[in-house]
């Protein structure tokens, strides 16, 4: 038997819109659309439908109408949400790592992790400054795919040691560096990806143990930060 949800001073609509306002705080993620239901089957990851009133969809609990769009933050909503645990973090599993240096563009992040994903680099340190992965839009333009990665975020300098003790070179993305097309990849890398608008700081700088970059036709000064991380990640998993 299905349950309606009509009143905002429901606990089960409170507890939702607590969620979607406070994701780590509740342990819990909100999600919308087919293409994160079939990524948490992919993963056999646990989760709960909430339906849209009046829509055909194989949940036993719906939203009123009104109430459904409130916690769906896309312009045109599906019929469908999604509630899932977030999982505790993850340890590395010993492959490449990919390291985000203050990146704050939610949609850049969510098309790296996406990136990260489809070239197997699972293991992902997020910098202090770096915009979280359970920002909205993340998890959109991720298209799901935050839920197969090692996520460690507020990371800061003590963990770029602790990879350099474990055997990891740092390569840092910056125009100064070696052509990406000549320089030979060690075994074990950590590709560093700077802020948009200010790059590497000082403090990731004085760690790296080499710098590449892409190459570009003269007079261009830089790449959106998510397509040099993809040209880069695609360039270092091919090595």
């Amino acid at each position: 038997m299905t349950q309606l949800i009509t009143s905002e001073r429901s606990k089960t609509f409170r507890r939702l819109m607590a969620i979607r306002k406070r994701p780590k705080a509740e342990g819990k993620l909100l999600l919308e659309g087919e293409a994160m239901r079939r990524q948490l089957e992919k993963y056999n990851i646990a989760y709960t439908l909430y339906g849209k009133e009046g829509e055909d969809v194989d949940a036993e609990v719906f939203l009123q109408k009104g109430l459904f769009e409130r916690l769906a933050t896309t312009v045109t909503p599906q019929s469908f949400l999604i509630e899932v645990d977030i999982v505790e973090e993850k340890a590395f599993d010993g492959g490449c790592v990919l390291v985000l240096d203050r990146i704050q563009d939610p949609g850049n992040l969510g098309t790296i992790l996406r990136t990260a994903e489809s070239f197997g680099i699972s293991n992902i340190l997020s910098l202090k400054g770096s915009v979280s992965w359970t920002n909205e839009k993340v998890l959109r333009s991720s298209l799901g795919s935050i839920l197969a990665l090692k996520i460690c975020e507020d990371a800061g300098e003590e963990d770029l040691k602790e990879l350099k003790a474990k055997g990891y070179r740092l390569l840092g993305a910056d125009m100064s560096g070696e052509d990406i097309r000549s320089f030979r990849a060690p075994e074990k890398w950590a590709l560093v990806i700077g802020n948009e608008g200010s790059g590497l700081s000082s403090q990731v700088r004085a760690n790296l143990d080499h710098c590449i970059r892409i190459p570009m036709k003269e007079g261009m000064e830089s790449l959106n930060a998510a397509v040099a991380a993809s040209i880069l990640m695609f360039s270092l998993a091919m090595k």
